[in-house]
């Protein structure tokens, strides 16, 4: 595939530091205007989210409305997606349109019509959240969709952040108030900016999938109409996938008038590994930033009482990198800071800082099971996040967490050694092992992040072709299936399993196995998918 016209470095800083990225595609408003209508025509007399669930087309809507294709292949869309999470990405088999029917009522306040949230996955099984840009959401309107007619809305910068709110209520049908061209949530959410993201016609708007986000009501005198895909990256970064020309992260460049930025001032530290990370650096915290504080100045001021004093005092610190150490310990008491930025800036300091930090990132990993309990999927240890980004020097030590007793230890250390891609490429055999563990949640962790790790694959594939073959549960299945996506698995073997594949009852499993057989498009894999694929021939309307 192309890839399309890319983005250039001003819209990836807007991406990193917002988590969204809105562009226009380059398709004739006659593509539009014909989507919109097939649209609209299928949802037919629906005007109520409840009848919605029962007619709602779901995963069949692309047949339906086949300019949906014209836009996932559009010059602009792909060069966008290639450029946030690398060539070879795949399209998931689901997507949804969420329609917003008109408000009944006019209400003098604008609320939600579902609860603020992160997505889910919808193969039916949790995935671990990753702060990298491994999973994406693409929306598309097929009309114009200004803020009365109720787009999505999004928490800017929320990607980042564990909790959406200080207690974990969920709540529906949120109250927003109105500020300027933007919402407002009420107090206790975590951050409390809400912004639509208004369309014009033909465009298409990608957020990070872990980005908060909720729809509220549509005030105007049409029926609003969202199509929803889910896009994953298969491969590391180990370049820059976009019209990269800055070397370094340079937040001063964000625009002035993008009022939806988080404050990145502050967050330096967590911007340069983020930026670099995309950019494929072997040094994650590389930057031509020079702390002028000194070391001792900085630590005093972690125990400040003012938020954003805390805050910039442990992101400069991290451009210490290990001539930092002294300050480890008071650092690693900031994992369990009050705010969730100061807990996030601790985070990648402690990870800059590196090895001197390693043996203390290790115990508060070991001390955090509370956290994993909670939910042993979605909630990752920021000491986990710590020790990844601090690479081959804790690589030693979370091999041995993934021997630990502690069955969230196995699972963080998995996770961790997952995010530093081919820097754990020694310790696969260990990995390898946990696909025996007698904790669905461990070999959740370590088949993700043998798929991530991405080689080698003369032992990982036979390894991943063997949990997808004998394992009883659906969902460790699906992960073993997208984990040899990502690895390329395509021998002879692995072929006959993802053909198997075809028949399985569960619908996802029979399309990634699908998937893979035409990535791997040699004639023996192309054979195996063509029956499968004339079967699911669809007709998007009857024909006497």
């Amino acid at each position: 595939m192309s890839t399309g016209n890319l983005l250039n470095d001003e819209q990836m800083r807007q991406f990193v530091a917002n988590g969204f990225i809105q562009i226009q595609t380059s398709l004739p408003e006659e593509t539009h205007r014909r989507a919109h209508e097939r649209t609209r025509k299928a949802f037919g007399p629906i005007g109520d989210m409840e009848s919605d669930r029962k007619y709602n087309p779901g995963n069949n809507i692309m047949p339906i409305v086949p300019e949906l294709h014209d836009v996932l292949a559009d010059k602009n869309v792909v060069g966008a997606l290639t450029s946030l999470v690398g060539e070879n990405y795949l399209i998931h088999p689901h997507r949804h349109c969420h329609p917003n029917f008109p408000a009944r009522k006019v209400e003098s306040q604008r609320r939600t019509i579902m609860g603020v949230h992160k997505d889910g996955h919808a193969d039916g099984n949790p995935k671990p959240r990753h702060r990298h840009p491994r999973w994406l959401l693409l929306f598309y309107f097929p009309h114009p969709c200004p803020e009365r007619l109720g787009p999505t809305c999004i928490v800017p910068g929320s990607h980042y952040y564990h909790r959406i709110r200080h207690t974990e209520s969920r709540v529906r049908n949120v109250p927003v108030r109105r500020l300027g061209d933007r919402f407002l949530l009420p107090e206790g959410y975590v951050n409390r900016e809400f912004l639509p993201l208004s369309a014009g016609q033909g465009a298409v708007s990608i957020i990070h999938f872990d980005v908060v986000h909720s729809v509220v009501t549509n005030i105007g005198a049409m029926s609003r109409y969202a199509h929803k895909f889910v896009v994953m990256r298969t491969k590391q970064p180990d370049s820059p996938s976009w019209d990269n020309a800055d070397r370094y992260w340079k937040p001063d460049s964000l625009p002035e008038t993008n009022e939806s930025a988080i404050k990145t001032a502050n967050q330096e530290i967590l911007m340069t590994y983020m930026w670099n990370w995309l950019r494929g650096t072997d040094d994650l915290f590389e930057t031509d930033m020079v702390p002028t504080t000194s070391i001792s100045d900085l630590t005093a001021r972690l125990d400040n009482d003012d938020v954003q004093t805390r805050l910039g005092a442990v992101s400069t610190l991290g451009f210490y990198r290990g001539d930092a150490k002294s300050a480890v310990d008071r650092i690693v008491r900031l994992l369990r800071d009050p705010s969730d930025s100061v807990r996030l800036n601790a985070t990648y300091t402690l990870g800059a800082i590196g090895g001197a930090a390693v043996d203390q990132l290790m115990s508060f990993l070991r001390d955090d099971g509370g956290f994993y309990r909670e939910h042993p999927v979605l909630n990752v240890s920021n000491a986990a996040h710590a020790l990844a980004a601090a690479g081959a020097e804790a690589r030693g030590a979370l091999a041995d967490g993934l021997g630990s007793p502690l069955e969230h230890v196995r699972a963080w250390s998995a996770y961790a050694l997952g995010e530093m891609g081919a820097t754990a490429l020694a310790v696969v055999p260990k990995l390898l092992t946990l696909l025996d563990d007698k904790s669905l949640n461990v070999r959740r962790h370590a088949i993700s992040a043998l798929g991530i790790i991405g080689v080698p694959q003369n032992t990982v594939e036979p390894a991943l072709r063997k949990t997808f073959l004998h394992s009883d549960e659906n969902d460790e299945r699906i992960y073993a299936l997208q984990a040899l996506i990502r690895i390329g698995g395509s021998n002879e073997e692995t072929i006959d399993a993802l053909a198997a594949g075809l028949g399985d009852e569960h619908p996802y499993i029979a399309a990634f196995s699908a998937e893979q057989l035409m990535r791997v498009s040699s004639e023996a894999a192309l054979e195996r998918a063509l029956p499968f694929l004339r079967r699911m021939r669809y007709f998007p309307h009857a024909i006497a």
